[in-house]
């Protein structure tokens, strides 16, 4: 009787465990506007119950490049071919984006679920070049 009455005292700190969640994110991150770049991130949340959950997400987006267009216009304006005007078209671009996420999912089947997704937040970037 005593480890029955244990385990019944105890069993709802148990469930505590998988309350929170979080995972860190290490990649390539491909905009058609710089090409690929390096990306980190962490990404955490809460179940608030068995069908939804709260969390956010912080990123770091990193990426150097040289602006192939601008190259050919100061080549083009100036006509000077060289390494002088690839220096004055490179660009270090930092972006930190913060997502506030929830998610819901209800089953629809015996072994389906149908998940819904919304995410909002801001972002942070700066942009260093030579002009």
């Amino acid at each position: 009787m005593k480890k029955i009455f244990l385990i019944i005292l105890f069993a709802p700190c148990l469930m505590l465990a998988q309350i929170h969640y979080s995972t860190i994110k290490l990649g390539v991150y491909d905009p058609s506007a710089t090409s690929a770049g390096f990306i980190l991130g962490y990404e955490g949340g809460w179940y608030v119950d068995d069908n939804f959950i709260m969390g956010f997400s912080l990123d770091w987006f990193n990426k150097n490049y040289v602006d192939e267009n601008l190259v050919t216009d100061f080549n083009s304006s100036f006509g000077i071919n060289g390494q002088l005007n690839e220096l004055r078209a490179t660009t270090n671009l930092n972006s930190f984006p913060l997502m506030c996420t929830a998610t819901g999912n209800w089953p629809i089947g015996p072994r389906a679920k149908a998940f819904v997704t919304g995410s909002v937040g801001l972002e942070i970037l700066f942009i260093s070049y030579r002009n």
